[in-house]
């Protein structure tokens, strides 16, 4: 399905659904250090919101168990 929708074949409505991949490590969020990604995360305060931090990666996993 991710094949279709980067050739533009999958469609919602009258426009064509696109996707492009992003390799993980070009995402801004995985330029912070730890430190600041657990600052974030402290400011979350809901609690099934923080369980689902941990379920992003291995590094959010570790990362979001400071966080509590």
């Amino acid at each position: 399905i991710i094949k279709q929708a980067q050739r533009g074949d999958i469609r919602y409505g009258d426009e064509p659904l696109m996707i492009t991949v992003i390799p993980r490590d070009t995402t801004p969020i995985d330029n912070l250090n730890d430190d600041c990604l657990r600052l974030i995360f402290e400011k979350i305060d809901d609690y099934n919101q923080k369980l689902q931090l941990e379920l992003v990666c291995k590094r959010w996993r570790r990362v979001a168990r400071y966080s509590w």
